[in-house]
């Protein structure tokens, strides 16, 4: 009762599975690069670590493992203890995690870069304590040598080197990106307009971890009304320092973060349509890998290929009757038609399409994308039928 079965011939109880599985977080933590070297002071001999770090989709799978975990995997007290296990079963997972973060890394980094143990080696020596703490990070066991007020003070320029990382880390909040495509304007044919693909729009957003489905624009977060107090304050967070350091780590993603930070209160940004294909086709990746929330149009999100052009022909078999003068036409008729994913084009329509040249185009009632950038489908199949 309770044993799973780990691998092919391999019986386990629940809580040794349950380990397992936290093993493998850890791991692919690990292979993703998702930590940050530290220094901790609080026990009497310092020690230079290798810490995880939780954003993005591992802050959210952090607690949804932790729910998991069985009795039995945090059942063992402390030498002594007269009482029975009380801690959290977030806080014993994170220690586990950070512990094996801390072997994987220090076992990479020592086999890689420190040389063969001598006989009778020399305690090493070292110039200054950043020195010290460089060594420690690739030793086996991680312990700093120095003076205590130089550990000390080392410890405080780490502690706020990793700052903009710990600040969303800690945050209730998670950073979302939101591409809204230009609005159509009412009575507009915007096959005619040259214009109307332009006005792509880059939303700021703030999504509480504790509640997904809430999403705030950040200019309510600069202006902190009295009905969106109660949603930015939790747990006593700096929402506004959050919002500048996680935009200005999403700034060396997206060249046009960048520019918004020169406003003092920045909401997003406008694209123009090449910008706006760059970001469904690089930039959101990239964000949504660092932990970012993105989120894109339907249309570009639905499963299968995006809205692309395509050509079909209706062929048509007239009834053949009897008589010389046959040729293909008379025995096949093609009826060529254009369509926008499930829309058919007008000529007029995809004469338009044609002459905007760009990657992403607009129908009359939705977008489209062209594989070819400068040369789209449209074009070259008008090209072909002499039309």
């Amino acid at each position: 009762m309770g044993s799973r079965t780990l691998a092919a011939g391999v019986i386990v109880g629940s809580d040794l599975a349950y380990w397992a599985e936290a093993l493998r977080f850890a791991g692919s933590m690990v292979a993703r690069q998702q930590f940050l070297p530290g220094l901790t002071t609080d026990n009497d001999a310092p020690r230079a670590t290798w810490d995880p770090i939780f954003m993005g989709t591992d802050a959210e799978r952090l607690p949804a493992l932790a729910g998991r975990m069985p009795a039995a995997a945090r059942a063992l007290s402390e030498p002594g203890a007269a009482a029975p296990p009380e801690r959290p079963s977030t806080e014993v997972l994170r220690q586990f995690v950070a512990t094996l973060t801390d072997h994987l890394v220090r076992t990479a980094a020592s086999d890689a870069s420190l040389p063969a143990p001598r006989r009778r080696r020399k305690k090493p020596s070292f110039v200054s304590v950043h020195d010290a703490w460089l060594h420690a990070l690739r030793s086996k066991d991680g312990t700093v040598a120095g003076d205590e007020y130089d550990l000390s003070q080392f410890a405080a320029q780490v502690r706020e080197w990793r700052r903009p990382v710990a600040v969303s880390e800690g945050s209730q909040f998670r950073l979302c990106f939101r591409l809204e495509e230009p609005e159509d304007t009412a009575g507009t044919d915007r096959a005619d307009d040259k214009t109307s693909n332009d006005g792509w729009y880059v939303r700021y957003l703030l999504q509480p971890h504790d509640d997904p489905s809430l999403l705030i624009p950040v200019e309510e977060a600069w202006k902190a009304r009295a009905r969106t107090k109660s949603a930015l304050r939790r747990n006593g967070s700096n929402v506004r320092e959050f919002l500048l350091s996680s935009l200005g780590q999403a700034s060396g993603i997206c060249p046009s973060i960048t520019a918004s930070l020169e406003n003092a209160r920045p909401a997003g940004y406008l694209l123009d349509t090449a910008r706006a294909h760059q970001f469904l086709t690089e930039e959101a990746v990239a964000l949504e890998q660092a932990g970012y929330g993105v989120m894109l149009p339907a249309w570009w999100t639905r499963k299968g290929t995006k809205v692309r052009l395509a050509v079909q022909a209706k062929v048509k078999s007239p009834k053949m009757q009897g008589g010389s003068g046959l040729s293909l036409e008379t025995i096949v008729q093609f009826d060529w038609e254009v369509a926008l994913g499930d829309q058919r084009l007008t000529l007029r329509e995809l004469e338009a399409l044609a002459r905007m040249k760009a990657p992403l185009g607009q129908g009359p009632r939705s977008m489209g994308r062209d594989e070819r950038p400068g040369d789209s489908g449209g074009d070259r199949f008008l090209e072909e039928e002499g039309i």
